[in-house]
Parts: C-alpha cells; structure tokens; sequence
C-alpha cells in the first residue's frame, strides 16, 4: 500500500477500552479557589493622570511581572516615572489606529461578554485543581491590548490574555494589519472561540509540564498531554476548539489518522530529534509540511493527544499522575488499525 493510498483510507477505528467511566465527567463545584480578574486595557485607557499614577504604583508592587510584560515588551516603552509613563501612554493611544483598535475591543469584548469568560476560567479551573490538586493555580487573569504580542502570556502568578488577538478575522483592525507579518492563516484563527482554550493550554504547558524535549515522539506526547488536559479543564467544549482547529480540520485528522501514522513510522521520524522536523509536526502554521496530502497543521500534537487520551481511559490513570508518565508507556500502549 502506498502513502498516498494510506491517506486515503476509510476512517480509523481506535481500539479504545470498553469501560464506560468518563475520566473528564466529574463534579468540582465545591472545590474552593481564589482567582481575580483584572482589565488593565480599560483601566490604561480610561484612568485620568491621578487615578492612572495610583494604579501604576499599585501594579508595580502588586503585579510587576505582568505590568513590565505589558509596559516593557507589548508597548515598548522604557523604565519611566509614572508621570511619563502615563503621558507616553496617552500619546501612545492618541495615535488613528490605536483609538480604532481600542474602540473595537471594548465593543466586542463589554464587560458582559468578559463575564461569560470569566465564568468558563473559573468552573475549567476547579475542574483542574479536582483532578490535579497539588498542581498551581493561577491567581489572577488579566485582560490587557498586547499589540498582537501573544495569545497569552503567563508568569508565575498572571495570565495576560491579548483580547486584540481575538477579535475576529472580519475585524478592521485585523484586516488593516500586514499581510508580510500575518498572514492570512494567522488572522483566520484570531478568534475569540479560542480565547478560553488558549488560557488553559498556555498555563497547563508552563505550570503543569517541563520544556519539551527529545525526539519527536517525547515531544508528540508531551503536548498529548497539555491537551488531554486541556481537554479535562472544559470537557463540554468541541473537541475542534480544544485543538485549536475549524471543524473541518478535526474530521480530516480523524479520518487520517491512521494514514499519519504510518507515514511517521514509514519514514522514520518518530525518534529523529532534528529541530525543522518536530516544528514541521508541532508547530502553528497554515498545514502540516510534508505529507502526501495536505492536511491542517499540528497533527504532531493530535497524534499526541490521541495516545495520551488512549492511555489514560484504557489504564484508568488518575490525572495527576499524567505529567509523570514516561513517553515510551504511552507510545507501546498506542493501538490503531
């Protein structure tokens, strides 16, 4: 059989276990957590120079990670007093494109829409202390413009989400960016459907996992892992946003599925630990590189997902402990045909 064939094949049929217990359905309701959200975007655009110069100094004693993240590297702008900082700030904002970008946050993202979210982190995260209870929670969310600096950006205690990254495709401030800079796969998934998941994913692969490592395979596995737990924190949500995929792109990787794999093992790259491979299979882009069919991107990290969610259901792990399971069980427990 050839590649090329194999890709074509009917869908895959996994060999899952029988056992009908969810893992993912659990009660967390009473699970106690303490999580704060903050809009520093409308804070900086809204304060006048006194309320601004008492909130500055709050945020410098009270979160200076992700205020310098906000101050520093989003804005760009350098260790000032106060004073200054609000009156670049100001002079930041008075700029055609900015009063345009900022106007469109505030409309789509109204503190009622903000709330919906909110009310989503926190019910995802009881459910990650419930099955992960020794594991960092984070302690505020903070909302701010990062001037498509990054989805999400955690520190130790924060999560920074860039709502501008989120604001539709459609948007005239996402449309008005350059096409040499983003392209349009990039603005096509600037989608606020994404913006819960992606808070989940981006905390779950910086406090709950160590750097990724090794061969491909390690690497396969260790994002399986990201995702199956992202999957644990909001089990009710489409299995296509918690790939950060349209539908579409989840039909074919399940219906390819098989076809992926052989082409893995076919060609020897399971076990490579060559830089341009794994960022070929893991990495965000417009499709996966390589395959004798085009297909959509990451399907590293699906492939991943599926050994990891095959593991934990058919050996009933306890969520806790997924973190510590080494890559080569997951892998010899992997059943496909």
């Amino acid at each position: 059989m050839t590649l090329k064939s194999l890709f074509c094949s009917p869908a895959v049929v996994l060999l899952l276990s029988s056992c009908s217990h969810d893992p993912l359905d659990v009660n967390a309701s009473q699970q106690d957590l303490a999580l704060q959200f903050v809009n520093m975007d409308s804070v900086l655009v809204n304060s006048d120079s006194t309320s601004f110069i008492a909130t500055h100094n709050n945020w410098k004693q009270t979160m200076p990670d992700i205020y310098n993240y906000q101050l520093g590297y989003c804005l760009q702008l350098p260790q000032l007093s106060a004073e200054e900082t609000y009156i670049r700030i100001k002079t930041f904002r008075s700029d055609d494109y900015i009063k345009s970008l900022e106007n469109e946050i505030s409309t789509i993202f109204t503190r009622k829409r903000l709330t919906e979210f909110e009310e989503q982190v926190i019910e995802g995260f009881k459910r990650l202390k419930y099955h992960c209870p020794d594991q960092q929670i984070p302690e505020k969310i903070i909302f701010l413009n990062s001037l498509y600096a990054s989805n999400v950006f955690c520190t130790e205690k924060e999560i920074g989400v860039g709502l501008e990254r989120y604001l539709g495709s459609k948007s005239k401030s996402i449309e008005a960016l350059p096409e040499q800079e983003f392209y349009d796969w990039i603005k096509e998934a600037m989608d606020e459907k994404f913006l819960v998941r992606d808070i989940f994913t981006g905390w779950i692969s910086t406090h709950f996992m160590d750097e990724p490592k090794g061969s491909l395979i390690e690497q396969m596995i260790h994002w399986g892992k990201i995702i199956y737990l992202t999957e644990a924190a909001i089990p009710d949500a489409s299995k296509h946003l918690i790939m950060r995929y349209e539908e579409n792109d989840l039909e074919w990787a399940m219906k390819n599925e098989f076809g992926f794999w052989k082409y893995l093992v076919n060609e020897k790259l399971l076990f490579k630990i060559d830089e341009l491979n794994i960022i070929n299979m893991l990495k965000e882009g417009p499709f996966t590189p390589g395959l004798p069919e085009r297909g959509p991107d990451r399907l590293g990290q699906y492939l991943g997902w599926q050994m990891v969610k095959q593991y934990v259901e058919s050996k009933e792990v306890p969520l806790k402990e997924l973190s510590d399971i080494p890559y080569n069980d997951i892998l010899q427990n992997y059943e496909i045909e």
